[in-house]
C-alpha cells in the first residue's frame, strides 16, 4: 500500500499557521485543530486492472458483457409513470406480441410497432406514457417507450445517451437490448438495430452515459457516465473513505456521485486512477455536504490536491476543480486571475481563504455566499474588485501581506 506520506503536513498546511496581520504567517489558532482526525491513511493500491480504451463502442461492449443482463432496470430515472399507466402499456404490448414465440420475435414486433407508429416531433412530453398516448416524441421518447414495452415482456433493456456523429454536436438517445443470450444495439428513432459486436453498423453512435448500475461492491456502485467508468454512489459510512482503484478487473476513472453520500464522510482519498470529478456537473459539490478534506495521490497525472482544493492538471498549468462543501480554511494556488467562472461559493463553513503571490487579480463575485468567511489574506500585489467578496460575514476583513512562509505545526 502506498502511504499518504504527508498526511499531517497536508492538513496542517491547509488550516494551521500563526494568526497575525503584520507578518508573513497566516491562518487559524491551534485550538481549531482536531488532532484525532489526523490519522495516517493509505491510498488504494494499484492493481492489474485494465483501463477502458479503444473505440467507445468496444468499451461499452466490454462493460455490458462483464455486467450481464441483470443490470437492466437498476436505474429508471427517465421512466416515471403510475402503476395504471404502466399496466395500460403492458396490456397493449401483451396483445401486440401474443402470437410471438421467441424473444427475438417479440423484440422485433415491438421495435417495428414503435418505428411505424411514433412520429418524430418536438414539443411533446418524452416520458413513456405520453409518448404511448400522443404517438409523438424525439429520440428520448422513442428510447423510453421501447424500454417500458420490452420490460413488460421480461426482455432486458437499457437506455443510453450520447452523440449522433452524423450531426456534429447532436445529442441522441437509444437502447441496449438483451435477447438470444447477447446484447443488441437498438435505435428505434432511426430504425436501426444490430448486434453489439457489429461495430461497423453503428459507428455513428457515440455513447456517453448508460442508465444502469453496472457494478456494485461493498464501497460503491458504478455507472458509465461522461464516457468514463464512474462511481455513482458511495455506500460506505465511515469518516474516511479511500476511493477504489477498479471493479471487476476494470479501472475506475471517474468520481462523480449522483446521489447523497453518508454524512459521516469527512475525508476522501483519491488514487492515481481517477481522471475526473465531473465535467458538466461535480456531484461531490451537491452530494457530500460534510466533506472537509480531499487528498489526491501524488502519482495522479490528471488531478492534484493542495490545501483540500482539487485542481485539474494541464501540463505545467492547472485550474481549480473542486472545494469540499464543509471546508473551513483554504489556501489557493496562484491562479493568475480569479473571477466568477472560478468562483468560490456556497461554502457555509468557510472561515478563511488565502490568495498567495502570483495571483494577479480577484474579480467581481469571485467569493459568494460564504456566510462564515471572516478573513481573506491577499498578497500585496493582487488587485481586488470592489465586488470580489459578497455574502460573507458581517465582520469580514481583507488582510494584505506576502503570505509565502506558512509555518506548519509539528506533530
Amino acid at each position: 500500500m502506498k502511504q499518504l506520506y504527508t498526511i499531517f503536513t497536508a492538513v496542517a498546511a491547509s488550516v494551521i499557521s500563526i494568526s497575525c496581520s503584520d507578518d508573513n504567517n497566516i491562518g487559524t489558532s491551534m485550538n481549531d485543530i482536531d488532532f484525532a482526525t489526523m490519522q495516517t491513511k493509505s491510498f488504494v493500491e494499484e492493481d492489474d486492472s485494465k483501463e477502458l480504451s479503444g473505440a467507445i463502442n468496444g468499451q461499452i461492449a466490454t462493460l455490458l458483457n462483464t455486467a450481464g443482463p441483470e443490470i437492466a432496470g437498476t436505474l429508471n430515472r427517465m421512466l416515471p409513470m403510475t402503476d395504471e399507466e404502466y399496466n395500460e402499456i403492458a396490456t397493449f404490448t401483451n396483445n401486440l406480441v401474443k402470437n410471438c414465440t421467441t424473444e427475438a420475435e417479440t423484440y422485433i414486433t415491438i421495435f417495428d410497432w414503435i418505428v411505424a407508429n411514433i412520429s418524430y416531433e418536438y414539443g411533446y412530453d418524452n416520458e413513456p406514457y405520453p409518448v404511448f398516448k400522443n404517438k409523438k416524441a424525439i429520440c428520448q421518447g422513442y428510447s423510453n417507450l421501447l424500454n417500458v414495452m420490452l420490460t413488460s415482456q421480461g426482455i432486458p433493456c437499457i437506455n443510453v445517451n450520447g452523440l449522433l456523429l452524423a450531426y456534429p454536436g447532436g445529442g441522441h438517445a437509444w437502447n441496449y437490448v438483451y435477447y438470444n443470450n447477447r446484447w443488441y444495439v437498438s435505435d428505434p428513432t432511426n430504425n436501426m438495430r444490430a448486434s453489439l459486436v457489429s461495430y461497423s453498423k453503428y459507428q455513428h453512435l457515440s455513447p456517453t452515459s448508460i442508465d444502469a448500475i453496472l457494478f456494485e461492491d461493498e464501497c460503491c456502485t458504478y455507472t458509465f457516465y461522461e464516457s468514463q467508468l464512474n462511481i455513482h454512489s458511495i455506500k460506505a459510512n465511515s469518516q474516511s473513505v479511500s476511493i477504489p482503484y477498479s471493479v471487476k478487473g476494470i479501472k475506475v476513472t471517474s468520481l462523480n456521485p449522483a446521489t447523497a453520500i453518508s454524512p459521516d464522510i469527512e475525508e476522501i482519498y483519491i488514487g492515481s486512477n481517477i481522471k475526473t470529478l465531473g465535467e458538466n456537473f461535480i456531484g461531490l459539490s451537491t452530494w457530500a455536504p460534510n466533506l472537509q478534506r480531499v487528498f489526491v495521490d501524488p502519482d495522479n497525472t490528471n488531478l492534484e490536491s493542495f490545501s483540500n482544493v482539487v485542481y485539474k492538471k494541464n501540463g505545467t498549468d492547472y485550474s481549480m476543480c473542486f472545494i469540499p462543501s464543509a471546508v473551513r480554511h483554504i489556501e489557493l494556488k496562484p491562479i493568475a486571475n480569479f473571477d466568477k467562472e472560478s468562483s468560490i461559493k456556497n461554502l457555509h463553513n468557510l472561515e478563511t481563504v488565502t490568495f498567495v503571490p502570483g495571483t494577479a487579480s480577484i474579480g467581481a463575485y469571485t467569493v459568494e455566499k460564504c456566510p462564515k468567511l471572516h478573513t481573506a489574506y491577499v498578497a500585496n500585489s493582487t488587485s481586488i474588485d470592489e465586488s470580489a467578496f459578497t455574502g460573507v460575514a458581517a465582520d469580514f476583513k481583507i488582510i494584505r501581506g506576502d503570505y509565502t512562509n506558512i509555518v506548519p505545526v509539528k506533530y
